[in-house]
């Protein structure tokens, strides 16, 4: 252990071994991160999740929380409280599968600048939380840098494992909203794909030359053809895949409709089901749920549904999640943020490739001009549509 991490270890640990508390009255304070939506720049272990789920003393899956295996250090978790909050006092319970060493805290009203409040190192073996209590702040963002691992922990050295991160502190008043600004500014931290083995296996065969491909889209408004918007992202597709494809032909079926629900899904995909069946299909929903106010629990049960009926079909399912809602007509207060962590949790679990539609977006050179009125701009349906080229073609 270096003399940095000495120093880092003694001093962090004292409010820990102690019991130091800067704000009387913490038990009647809640637990605003409970349940609360988060992002992290490195994919998830599959079906480890439970970073905000209320779960503090399991160390399987989905209970406990897991990055991937990505040796790309450090490694960050946001949790979006949804409304600047205040907080007091934060909870980090790291895991006894290891690995998890050098942490940093921050807060941030905005998702632009943060704010430190700690830094501390977890010992290699065992359960431990650090619990720490500060002066009351504003903040609507907490996030937790992993600088390093202790490369002995469970599933390989990059794996980086928690159990449960608690945010203290008082809830914001009734009717704030959120910001699909701050909602792109997050999409930045997130990788832009998911791929998995499914996408090397289509790679090498559903991909070659002088091959008819047929693509299917079943989605909302963020896919639908309307009078409103550029030329969606869908009818791009042909026009980019096809010089891939040598004298291949591209047929593309965009079944994707303005209001159209998850729960509807099935029902308009089945017309397909009586012709040759497509090889590729695109589902993209949670748009126009966030906007109507659907419970994501509701959301999450009718989704779940549509694509466990699909995986009957022999086809590359792909989910691209929706990006912020920045500057649409009747966004105000409204966030895809949660809806999009429903559909990533279920791809995880699924097995399903990720685009993720914000963080693509958000690698634009201009993301803010992806956007325009209610909906995206044709250089957003241009950013989608080769975020889907990459997905496939792009090596690892």
């Amino acid at each position: 252990m270096t003399r940095l991490d000495r120093r880092i270890a003694l001093f962090s640990m004292l409010p820990v071994v102690l019991g130091l508390a800067v704000v009387p009255c913490l038990a009647a304070q809640e637990n605003l991160a409970l349940n609360r939506p988060y992002v992290c720049s490195d994919d998830l272990l599959l079906g480890w999740t439970g970073l905000t789920d209320g779960v503090t003393d399991s160390d399987a899956a989905p209970g406990c929380f897991a990055t991937g295996l990505s040796t790309r250090y450090p490694k960050r978790v946001i949790i979006d409280l949804g409304a600047l909050c205040t907080v007091s006092r934060i909870n980090v319970i790291n895991s006894r599968n290891g690995n998890t060493r050098h942490v940093a805290l921050h807060v941030s009203p905005d998702a632009a600048t943060y704010e430190q409040l700690r830094e501390y190192i977890f010992p290699a073996e065992g359960v431990q939380t650090l619990a720490h209590s500060f002066t009351p702040r504003k903040a609507r963002y907490v996030r937790l840098t992993m600088h390093d691992t202790w490369g002995t922990g469970a599933q390989g050295a990059d794996c980086l494992f928690l159990r449960e991160i608690q945010v203290l502190g008082d809830p914001p008043p009734a009717g704030t909203g959120v910001s699909g600004r701050e909602e792109l500014r997050l999409a930045r931290v997130q990788p832009q794909f998911t791929r998995t083995p499914a996408v090397v296996l289509f790679r090498r065969y559903g991909l070659v030359e002088d091959r008819k491909l047929r693509i299917g889209v079943l989605g909302d408004s963020l896919a639908a053809v309307t009078t409103q918007q550029a030329r969606p992202w869908p009818e791009l597709l042909p026009a980019l895949f096809k010089p891939r494809l040598g004298g291949g032909e591209v047929e593309l079926y965009n079944l994707a409709a303005e209001q159209q629900r998850a729960a509807d899904g099935l029902a308009v995909i089945k017309p397909l089901l009586g012709t040759p069946p497509v090889d590729l299909l695109v589902l993209t929903y949670g748009r126009d749920a966030a906007l109507a106010g659907v419970p994501v629990v509701d959301f999450r049960n009718s989704w779940q549904d549509l694509v466990a009926e699909l995986l009957e079909m022999p086809a590359l399912l792909v989910v691209l999640t929706p990006p912020p809602l920045v500057q649409e007509t009747g966004a105000a207060g409204r966030s895809v943020l949660a809806y999009a962590q429903v559909q990533e949790d279920l791809a995880r679990q699924y097995g399903l490739p990720v685009v993720r539609g914000g963080a693509a977006l958000a690698a634009t050179p201009d993301p803010l001009a992806c956007f325009q009125g209610a909906g995206l701009s044709a250089a957003g349906h241009a950013a989608l549509a080769e975020a889907l080229q990459r997905l496939l073609w792009d090596a690892e």
